[in-house]
């Protein structure tokens, strides 16, 4: 499954490398990606991304990632287009205390805000993503997207733990089933006790 959305450019080969065969999506980048699509506004296009998302789960094994998130689309493909867009606004935009936006909750002046918001741009291209959007880097669905397609910015995704298991706290508080869509990430995200290593999808 490639859906991405925010303009994400995946891999600079080195000069002169020999072209790769293209393989498979591995399954932890299946999850990422889906999260990223389930968590981002449900634009007119969503029906069908959907579909493709079901699809891509189905053939994942069953694990602790892969059950939230069939559970959430059940749910959410239950629903309208517009039930989609007022269930979301309703949970990201009209509540202030849930943030899609993963370091926007940490106490600090907007030039600190803004000077860390640079520095994880510049990770990104570091560690060899390309991301060409107007997005602001810590926004979740582009941080989700940016680490299913390129696997080393993928610690720069586990080292906001914090910030996402307080997101699935709060809407776990809230009875929102998009706290099933964080789980499924924290299910493959590293802990401390991983040295490194993903839970399994």
């Amino acid at each position: 499954m490639t859906l991405p959305r925010h303009g994400v450019v995946d891999g600079r080969p080195a000069p002169g490398a020999p072209a790769t065969v293209p393989q498979a999506p591995e399954a932890t980048a299946v999850v990422l990606q889906a999260a990223s699509l389930l968590l981002d506004y449900p634009g007119p296009a969503s029906a069908e991304q959907l579909e493709l998302v079901a699809a891509a789960l189905a053939e994942l094994p069953r694990g602790p990632a892969r059950r939230p998130l069939e559970r959430f689309l059940v749910w959410w493909r239950g629903l309208t287009d517009g039930q989609r867009e007022q269930t979301y606004v309703a949970t990201f935009d009209l509540d202030r205390a849930v943030t899609l936006y993963v370091t926007e909750g940490r106490p600090r002046t907007s030039r600190e805000r803004g000077a860390a918001l640079l520095d994880l741009r510049r990770a990104y291209r570091r560690d060899g993503a390309d991301v060409r959007c107007d997005e602001l880097p810590d926004y979740l669905p582009l941080m989700l997207e940016v680490a299913a397609h390129v696997p080393a910015c993928r610690a720069l995704l586990a080292a906001e733990r914090t910030a996402l298991d307080d997101l699935a706290a709060a809407l776990e508080e809230r009875e929102s089933l998009f706290g099933l869509v964080v789980a499924a990430v924290l299910a493959v995200l590293p802990t401390a006790s991983d040295d490194g290593k993903g839970g399994r999808p």
